[in-house]
């Protein structure tokens, strides 16, 4: 759905997908990576009221919602949800992703691949 690569100072609002509560959906719905050839992540990104409605990931796994790499940096994530049946809301801390905010995300969501990640949650 939302793809960036080494991009500095985006902000995502408001962003919601619905009725997919009988498709499967294979790749991050947003995912902050890295641009072929470069070696600096995305920074200074700010998420704000993500969310989405039903859904399942490939082979009857969750979706994941927002995928960062390694290289990404200085995130925002601000009530990341999901609702109305569906797998758990995903966070994919690409095994290194940091300082990474969470405020307030909704109950039940999965933290993926933290290994070297560095983030906090706020309101859990």
């Amino acid at each position: 759905m939302i793809h960036l690569e080494s991009t500095t100072g985006d902000v995502i609002e408001d962003v919601t997908s619905e009725d997919l509560s009988t498709l499967t959906v294979g790749n991050p719905l947003i995912w902050l990576g890295t641009a072929a050839g470069n070696t600096v992540g995305c920074s200074g990104i700010a998420i704000r009221d993500y969310s989405r409605r039903g859904g399942t990931g490939g082979s009857g796994g969750g979706i994941v919602d927002i995928m960062m790499n390694a290289e990404t940096s200085q995130v925002l994530i601000d009530k990341p949800t999901q609702y109305a049946g569906g797998g758990a809301l995903q966070v994919d801390f690409g095994n290194g992703a940091q300082h990474v905010t969470i405020v307030a995300p909704v109950p039940g969501w999965q933290k993926l691949n933290t290994t070297g990640a560095q983030f906090v949650v706020l309101g859990a």
